[in-house]
């Protein structure tokens, strides 16, 4: 057999080879389920923001669409006579006075979308190619190119302070450079063409249909599947609304033919604008309507609130930004948060099997280490066994062989001294005899226990029947052998094996005669006392006791070496632990009484299951 420490050397030299193999796949397998959750938790976030996006989108695109296709007459400012035909000419309003939003589509567009140009657009505006900037929504001089005139409302003032604020810092160049040219994507109707603000600003004959449907999908091209979708059906609805078609505004005085481009979002100066080119006859102009950027910031924040909290929205240049944060109506950038870093999630089904998987690994080499202990101890524990054995076997056999010998060669002539000898090889014959039949009792218990031999037998029996090969064993070794049983109006019945009894009593009689013979008192006591449910049996010795590091392995099998059986008394440390097993067995126990000051003594417990009558 090897040696404990090299087993032992061995086992731990597996086990952190394997801890080492399975902690770096854990490692591992616990960077990728950190990957994928980190994966999982950007592409939710991805979806989010495509959500907002479209949701944002949906609201304005369909807006920016319906102002598109507004026709360029609209914005004009037409003339006509004052009362005082002497006074100055002023100039009138266009048709947009008044009319925020002037395409009313009831039971189409959302109350957001009626609402949105009214709340949402500061002021409509038009570059002449002379610079001059002028509004449909606000009376102007002739003379004075200012906002004026009888009749001016307190809105009226608020327009013309807003377009007094726009002449300082709108630049007719830095427009055109950003519009693309008319002639490339522009819309035409010949002159004379009544004007429908629900139909775009004119009213369509069939051949014009496919024109204005490939303005609306220039205008929201880069918009959501869901934009295009409301934007379609806005055009439908209109379409079976006869009383909307007969709505239409008077041709102005510019008549002639007109041209005009989609709207295209710019920023300038921090503002947005709605802008287009527009021809009507051979004037060319810059249209569009000033955005209160900071009211509508505010609405799209609440919209996408819930999906992104801590968002926020900044304008930036076309083409400035990244594509997968920017509106496709607008050129407005979401700027998302930064979420906190996160190590992953607690409950993934990666980490609970990683615990599994340690867990199985530490109760498996938990197993293979009590299996490996018990494998050793039991290994130390029969060679020590062989060993003491050996050591137990050896001198009787040598009395046996020395003193056969003698008496066989006639060595020894004397009657006494005969006698003495024959009885002497008795004692060592029984010895042997006790030593073979604790063995065979103890494989007998390993294989199986006591089988049938319990029965139900008067303490009184019982006391007399186990104390009786206890007694010569006691006059051998030279002990007092006292017995105190049980009186017969005091005798229960006990369940038990009768030898089994007698083989314990014996087993602890023959220790007390051992290693107790050169105390003070050379006594052996047994007495017997009875409780309510069972009946106890108690052998004491008067010897010099049981050290505390002895009381440790007192009824482990086989716990003498051969070292320690040359030095103390004979045996081979199996009597205690037997006389345990069997008391067990029996559904008892055997106890160290330690109540005792001075000597050695053990408590037998039985069950009881009557008194005897």
């Amino acid at each position: 057999m090897r040696r404990p420490w090299q087993i032992w050397g061995t086992f731990f030299g597996c086990l952190a080879l394997v801890a080492v193999a399975v902690g770096w796949l854990s490692l591992r397998a616990w960077e990728a389920d950190r990957a994928e959750f980190t994966a999982r938790e950007l592409a939710a976030l991805e979806e989010n923001v495509r959500l907002a996006l479209w949701r944002m989108d949906s609201i304005v695109a369909p807006f920016i669409a319906q102002e598109s296709v507004r026709p360029p007459a609209a914005f004009q400012v037409a003339r006509r006579p004052m009362p005082n035909a002497e006074a100055v000419p002023q100039q009138a309003p266009g048709p947009l006075r008044g009319q925020p939003l002037p395409v009313q589509l009831a039971g189409v567009v959302s109350p957001f979308e009626q609402s949105l140009a009214g709340q949402f657009i500061q002021l409509y505006f038009q570059l002449n190619c002379d610079g001059r900037v002028t509004s449909p929504q606000v009376w102007y001089s002739d003379l004075m190119n200012e906002p004026g005139g009888t009749g001016s409302s307190s809105s009226d003032h608020e327009q013309g302070v807003l377009l007094d604020a726009l002449r300082t810092w709108i630049d007719l160049a830095e427009l055109e450079s950003q519009l693309p040219p008319l002639d490339a994507q522009g819309i035409s109707a010949p002159a004379g063409t009544a004007i429908s603000p629900e139909r775009g600003g004119r009213s369509l004959s069939n051949a014009d249909e496919p024109n204005v449907k490939l303005q609306m999908e220039q205008a929201t091209q880069q918009s959501r599947s869901v934009n295009e979708f409301q934007a379609r059906r806005s055009a439908m609805a209109i379409k079976g609304n006869p009383a909307a078609n007969n709505r239409a505004f008077e041709p102005t005085s510019a008549g002639g033919e007109y041209e005009f481009s989609p709207f295209r979002p710019i920023v300038t100066r921090g503002e947005l604008l709605l802008a287009r080119r527009a021809r009507i006859g051979d004037e060319e102009f810059i249209q569009g309507c000033w955005l209160d950027w900071k009211s509508l910031e505010q609405e799209l924040q609440q919209t996408v609130a819930d999906l992104l909290p801590g968002s926020r929205l900044e304008l930036q240049a076309a083409g400035s930004a990244d594509p997968s944060r920017t509106m496709a109506s607008l050129p407005v950038v979401l700027i998302v948060p930064v979420p906190e870093p996160r190590t992953g999630q607690d409950n993934s089904p990666v980490r609970f099997s990683l615990v599994l998987a340690w867990g199985a690994m530490s109760l498996a080499a938990f197993a293979v280490a009590a299996l490996l202990g018990g494998v050793v101890t039991l290994s130390e524990r029969r060679a020590s066994f062989v060993s003491a054995v050996t050591h137990e076997l050896r001198t009787p056999l040598t009395t046996f062989r020395m003193y056969s010998e003698m008496l066989a060669d006639g060595m020894v002539t004397e009657p006494a001294q005969q006698t003495h000898y024959l009885r002497t090889l008795r004692v060592e014959a029984d010895r042997l005899t006790h030593l073979v039949e604790n063995v065979l009792a103890y494989a007998r218990l390993e294989r199986g226990g006591l089988g049938n031999r319990m029965a139900a037998t008067p303490a009184v029996e019982l006391v007399v029947t186990a104390t009786a090969r206890a007694g010569e064993r006691a006059a051998q070794g030279g002990m007092e052998f006292t017995v105190a049983a049980p009186d017969k109006e005091h005798n229960v019945i006990v369940w038990a094996d009768p030898s089994a009894v007698e083989q314990i009593v014996f087993n602890l009689v023959d220790n007390a005669c051992k290693y107790a013979a050169q105390g003070e008192v050379r006594r052996i006591e047994i007495s017997t006392s009875t409780t309510a449910d069972g009946f106890q049996l108690r052998v004491r010795d008067h010897g010099p006791g049981i050290s505390a590091a002895r009381r440790r392995r007192l009824f482990e099998a086989f716990s003498k070496s051969a070292d320690e059986a040359a030095v103390t008394a004979p045996g081979v440390g199996l009597g205690l632990a037997l006389s345990r097993r069997l008391a067990r067995d029996m559904g008892g126990d055997l106890e160290l009484d330690g109540t005792l000051s001075a000597g050695a003594g053990f408590v037998l417990k039985l069950r009881s299951v009557g008194r005897d009558r």
